[in-house]
């Protein structure tokens, strides 16, 4: 998941790679015209490098799966300016420089919902509400949203029409305190799930540190409060887990559609930056208990913005996934007409196979 902040007449935007909550809430993505904005071509590799917006988690943590987008000369994109002295003390982590637009090549949430036919999708007869759970404080995750929603005319959410609710988990009577990693991760996550489904009510859901206990405790308070999906856009190695362990999870929450991101490292993280998480699948997402979601390369038609091709994101960053070590493949998996070719053995010594589902997540497009 990739984003770089910038600002537009005073109000900070992020370009970002779509987070991996779509087969969550694609069901109701509705309230979108059917025309989407023509595509533009990708962009330049030769022109950016990658950075991980969160650093390798520890052993008992997890870090936010998000890949940044740095240009290599900032100054060369359209719109770009160097910030203000004002603008770059109040975010001395960021960059000092400002977009006033998004970067051309950039998929919008009108040309996700063309390219997967989903414009102008009746309403659900319910009220869905997509809880979003993510560790550390994001302290303008309103206003980046309201700046998100105005650029792409997406209808208002905010807490006071009832359409977004942030719950900070505390501890010890502390908030969970800010970390500009995860204050990234955040609004990635929240933005793209108002895009693709402005119908849907937003709950998140901020655990007060990266630690496994924190971020279940969130979960378990996610469900608490009715979610009907729940999106978690991070992860850690599925060392150390047990299949007892997991079953007393918060995932294990039959009635909520839960997802879980496979990765942004390959094939059982063979590109992640630590040797302590190479040659395991993520957790929780190879839990048996939640969907989960790998990412693809999305092409679509520049003029039409309808769908072109799909296929597998090597480059920039990788989409993850491969066998667990731990948990067994459940009879859906075990009953699929080949699954002896997918690798993950047969019979009882069958083991899960991460991902189930994928969506557009490949980095050479910023999603904005």
């Amino acid at each position: 998941m990739r984003l770089d902040r910038f600002t537009m007449t005073n109000r900070t935007y992020r370009p970002v790679r779509a987070a991996l909550i779509a087969p969550a809430i694609l069901a109701g993505a509705l309230g979108l015209s059917a025309l989407a904005p023509p595509a533009q071509a990708a962009l330049s590799p030769s022109a950016f490098r990658v950075g991980r917006l969160c650093s390798a988690p520890a052993r008992g943590y997890a870090g936010c799966l998000g890949l940044r987008l740095v240009a290599k000369r900032p100054l060369s994109l359209r719109g770009s300016r160097a910030s203000s002295p004002a603008a770059a003390q109040a975010k001395p982590s960021v960059e000092p420089i400002e977009y006033t637009e998004p970067w051309d090549g950039s998929y919008s949430p009108q040309n996700l919902l063309s390219a997967y036919s989903l414009s102008g999708l009746p309403a659900p007869l319910a009220t869905q509400t997509l809880a979003l759970v993510d560790a550390f404080n994001d302290p303008t995750v309103e206003h980046d949203l309201k700046v998100f929603g105005e650029e792409y005319k997406l209808p208002a959410c905010t807490t006071a029409n009832g359409c977004f609710t942030k719950i900070e988990m505390h501890s010890h009577g502390k908030a969970p305190p800010a970390n500009a990693g995860w204050a990234q991760e955040i609004s990635l996550d929240v933005e793209i799930a108002h895009g693709v489904c402005p119908s849907c009510k937003i709950l998140l859901v901020e655990a007060y540190s990266n630690g496994n206990t924190d971020l279940e405790e969130a979960e378990a308070e996610a469900e608490r409060l009715g979610a009907t999906e729940i999106s978690n856009s991070w992860a850690g190695p599925e060392v150390g887990e047990t299949t007892a362990e997991d079953h007393a999870s918060p995932f294990n929450h039959p009635g909520t559609v839960i997802t879980a991101a496979a990765g942004d490292e390959g094939y059982l993280d063979w590109n992640a930056e630590t040797e302590a998480e190479r040659g395991y699948a993520d957790y929780p997402a190879s839990s048996p208990h939640v969907i989960a979601v790998g990412g693809t390369r999305l092409s679509v038609n520049e003029a039409s913005g309808a769908w072109s091709e799909e296929t597998v994101w090597n480059g920039y960053g990788a989409g993850g996934g491969g066998c667990s070590t731990v948990f067994a493949a459940q009879p859906w998996q075990q009953s699929v007409a080949d699954w002896s070719a997918v690798g993950c053995g047969t019979g009882s010594e069958s083991k899960r196979a991460v991902a189930d589902v994928s969506a557009d997540g490949e980095i050479g497009r910023a999603h904005v």
